[in-house]
């Protein structure tokens, strides 16, 4: 009887709690939704940043001019650099987002997800650039 209730509670108050969260991201930028699973919520946020700046980017950092261009004259190189490393780590982000930390790679195959390899270098990733996400 127990679950029966919870399930037409759930099924009751739905609308009330999409309105609910629907404020809150508006006001605050974020819901109480987005928190109860926050990691996956910001995985979600800095996958769209990159794919901003993929789309609508009109610079590129430094670092990814060639090693003999030390002037970065050569800025049609920087931007597709960056565009190629920016998607590959959005779309890091992006399987993060939707399916998680796989345990394993059996399980990464059958569910999605990312392994400790995956997750430690998409990290150590963005650790590395923070500071570059600008345009």
């Amino acid at each position: 009887m127990k679950r029966k209730w919870n399930r037409v509670r759930r099924f009751i108050f739905k609308p009330y709690y999409q309105i609910l969260h629907s404020y809150q991201r508006v006001t605050r930028g974020f819901s109480d939704s987005d928190m109860f699973n926050g990691d996956m919520f910001m995985a979600s946020q800095i996958a769209g940043m990159l794919r901003w700046h993929i789309e609508n980017g009109h610079g590129a950092p430094g670092r990814y001019a060639r090693e003999y261009d030390p002037c970065c004259e050569d800025f049609e190189y920087m931007v597709a650099a960056r565009n190629f490393e920016y998607d590959r780590y959005a779309t890091l982000f992006e399987e993060y987002a939707k399916c998680g930390h796989a345990i394993n790679d059996k399980w990464k195959r059958m569910f999605g997800g990312l392994t400790d390899d995956e997750v430690h270098d998409m990290m150590t990733w963005f650790g590395e650039h923070f500071t570059e996400l600008w345009d």
